[in-house]
């Protein structure tokens, strides 16, 4: 009887171990991105919109799933990341920005993965978290001028001077869109408004399929319960 039981433990572990993979969401990562401003625009400290995508501010490829774990974004050298322009070059210098993300095509989206603006010179030591994005509405469309509201974040300042994972950030609900924004209200702080105030080091999607992972601890949950019903019903058989 209690060998039976441990295979049915196994057998139960296996299946959740199954499902749980089969829940990973598909990682969406735009082909284009445009903002409201850039900083450094033909210099050589050039803080694209793009550097938010192409990966250089990332310690690894981005996956094809998030099953296996999302890279982290390092924090040297610093310049890989988008920062908006200053107010000489057409910044607000108060915080606010936008930008937003062609994914190619008409993608169901279900979640954000951020890295926010963690560029930092550890030798000095000089803390560029100031720069990250706070407080954010997400929007989507299909044209890419007109836009629909889809949710709202306060986005974690990162941790200065270590290499920081990506923040996950669920929508209420998933949406299908080609375009995805971030209406960047605030930074979290204004060093200097006569600099780029507010920016970001990378920021991917993820498929509908995000709206329905469960969290971890439901996962157990439901182990335990399955578990409980399989020895129920053995119980009942004998």
């Amino acid at each position: 009887m209690r060998i039976a039981k441990l295979v049915l433990a196994a057998v139960c572990v296996a299946a959740l171990l199954a499902a749980s993979n089969a829940w990973a969401a598909v990682v969406i990562n735009p082909v284009n991105a445009v903002a409201s401003s850039e900083y450094g625009v033909g210099t050589g400290d050039y803080r694209s919109a793009l550097k938010t995508i192409d990966g250089s501010g990332l310690n690894g490829p981005i996956p094809a799933d998030d099953s296996a774990g999302l890279p982290t974004a390092h924090t040297w050298p610093p310049g890989e990341s988008w920062v908006d322009a200053p107010v000489s070059a057409g910044g607000n210098g108060d915080g606010s920005a936008w930008i937003y993300y062609d994914l190619g095509s008409q993608k169901e989206v279900g979640a954000l993965a951020v890295w926010n603006a963690n560029d930092s010179i550890s030798s000095i030591p000089i803390d560029q978290t100031y720069a990250g994005a706070k407080d954010v509405d997400v929007l989507y469309s299909n044209d890419a001028v007109n836009w629909t509201a889809a949710d709202s974040f306060v986005f974690t300042r990162a941790t200065p001077f270590v290499d920081n994972p990506a923040e996950i950030l669920q929508l209420s609900s998933a949406v299908t869109a080609q375009y995805m924004k971030l209406d960047i209200h605030s930074c979290y702080e204004v060093v200097d408004p006569a600099y780029g105030t507010v920016g970001l080091k990378h920021v991917a999607f993820l498929d509908g399929s995000a709206a329905a992972v469960p969290e971890p601890g439901t996962l157990v949950l439901l182990a335990c319960g399955l578990l409980g019903l399989l020895a129920y019903a053995w119980r009942k058989r004998k």
